[in-house]
């Protein structure tokens, strides 16, 4: 009699989420090494914290020796387990690494560290910090390292180690990547996940490097660069890039926030030579050219029609505007000024550069490029089918056929995400928030981009309600879900057995 399978492969589920588990815990006590150097006067809560997770996710892990020669097949995984870790790691990983928040007392409320960690993880950047810099530089570098991690993907990096637990992991692989296609470097998706973060590093190095150079110390400019390629936005300072008053670093972010905005396939590709990925890809033209024409028309518009403040040139408001635009449609987050105090005009575009978001298979957040240029094509070759009912006429990007079940996806995903925002923007409302608050908070977390550009608060949220916070931090965990993975384990079609 052959044993049927359980509904959820328990196994190979807790030997990946216990092995991630480590992984955390052994970042937590790198960063706590930082006391070392900068003499934190209480290292211990992130010490023992990163400890306990570490010593967890080896319990956890220790599965597989019980298994190993007992029924191999208990450790492969199927697309509703790859479905499950996803979802189940965001949240695992932010309950953990809230504790160092919470029990170090930098942040009292263990809704507020939840948040904060929450925030960090789906690199969204909403705080309920008032005071940064009165953090210890131990707890300021875990902050950043949790958006590090969560910018390629915790599951993506799960998948550079999976090899080594023999674990299949194209499950994870297909629930995790953002974007309607899966676009892979090899055909061994280990071997992907592998150089995706290898680009990942080496783009974050050449970061620490150029940052340096412009002018940040060592820890600033590590921190930095962390909260940069990861699209996340979290500053060591409380008045974030200004601090430091540098055109050069201004400019050399820019260029980091707009690179991590582009696929790092592409660019993975790029840097091997292939220049030919960077000349036919659609998306990524898209990008550049909303960067640039969002850029003329903040900068412009500002200068011929509102009037720039006292002591600002035209010069001052291109670099404004260029920064603010690329900071938001990669989703990265960073401010040069309170963009609530601008024009409307100015704040509902950059709400929409919020909503677009980058390139699909980055680390940014929102609908995506790829998404909004394949529903922009369909609806115009929807008015030549009506002239011509019986032709096949298909979408095309990048001179190759997108299916219509992509289409149809895409369609779908766009419907929810309205959905939702509409729905979670008539619940801020009805908890005191006005209009303009409500929709920059609702946008703010399921397009994962912190600060509110429509709001007073620059992206500090501490006066929210407890129900407010917890219920931002589930827009945050869908929007970095994209949505679907996050209804479809609510779904009760999902918990009952084929």
């Amino acid at each position: 009699m052959i044993k049927k399978r359980s509904l959820i492969n328990i196994p190979a589920i807790t030997l990946v989420l216990g092995s991630l588990l480590f992984f955390e815990g052994i970042l937590m006590l790198v960063c706590s090494l930082i006391s070392l150097f900068y003499g934190t006067e209480n290292p211990w809560p992130l010490t023992i914290s990163g400890g306990a997770t570490s010593l967890v996710g080896l319990a956890c892990s220790r599965i597989k020796k019980r298994i190993d020669n007992q029924n191999p097949d208990k450790l492969k995984l199927e697309k509703r387990d790859g479905y499950l870790i996803v979802a189940a790691i965001w949240i695992v990983f932010s309950i953990f690494g809230s504790f160092p928040f919470f029990f170090s007392g930098a942040i009292p409320s263990y809704t507020d560290a939840f948040f904060e960690t929450m925030s960090g993880f789906t690199t969204t950047g909403a705080t309920i910090l008032t005071d940064i810099e009165t953090m210890p530089n131990d707890l300021l570098l875990w902050r950043s390292m949790m958006q590090w991690i969560g910018g390629m993907g915790i599951i993506v990096l799960s998948l550079a180690v999976l090899p080594f637990l023999g674990v299949g992991g194209m499950q994870l692989y297909i629930a995790e990547v953002p974007g309607p296609t899966k676009d892979k470097l090899s055909p061994r998706i280990m071997q992907t996940a592998q150089l995706l973060y290898g680009t990942y590093l080496a783009i974050t190095l050449s970061e620490i490097i150029v940052f340096y150079f412009c002018g940040m110390n060592s820890f600033d400019s590590i921190c930095h660069s962390l909260t940069t390629i990861s699209t996340g936005g979290f500053s060591t300072k409380n008045s974030g890039i200004n601090f430091w008053d540098s055109r050069p670093l201004e400019y050399a972010i820019c260029f980091y926030m707009f690179l991590s905005g582009v696929s790092f396939t592409a660019t993975y590709r790029a840097l091997r030579g292939n220049i030919n990925i960077l000349k036919d890809n659609e998306e990524l033209h898209t990008y550049l050219y909303v960067t640039i024409t969002v850029t003329i028309i903040v900068s412009a518009v500002r200068f011929l029609f509102c009037g720039l403040p006292e002591g600002e040139t035209f010069a001052d408001g291109f670099r404004i505007g260029l920064f603010e635009t690329i900071a938001l449609t990669s989703g990265t987050g960073f401010v040069l000024q309170d963009i609530s105090l601008w024009h409307p005009f100015f704040v509902t575009v950059l709400l929409l550069c919020m909503i677009s978001g980058a390139c699909a298979g980055s680390a940014c957040g929102g609908l995506k490029m790829v998404r909004i240029l394949i529903l922009a094509k369909n609806s115009w070759l929807e008015f030549k089918r009506m002239l011509h009912p019986l032709a096949i006429i298909p979408v095309r990007l990048s001179g190759k056929v997108v299916k219509e079940n992509i289409v149809t996806n895409i369609l779908a995903f766009v419907v929810l995400y309205v959905a939702i925002c509409v729905f979670s923007i008539l619940v801020f409302m009805a908890h005191g928030n006005d209009f303009f608050e409500s929709t920059g908070m609702a946008i703010t977390c399921l397009s994962n981009c912190g600060p509110g550009v429509a709001s007073h608060t620059g992206g500090v949220y501490a006066e929210q309600t407890p129900f407010i916070k917890w219920y931002m931090t589930i827009l945050m965990l869908a929007g970095r879900l994209e949505i679907f993975t996050f209804l479809f384990i609510l779904t009760p079609t999902f918990w009952k057995r084929n």
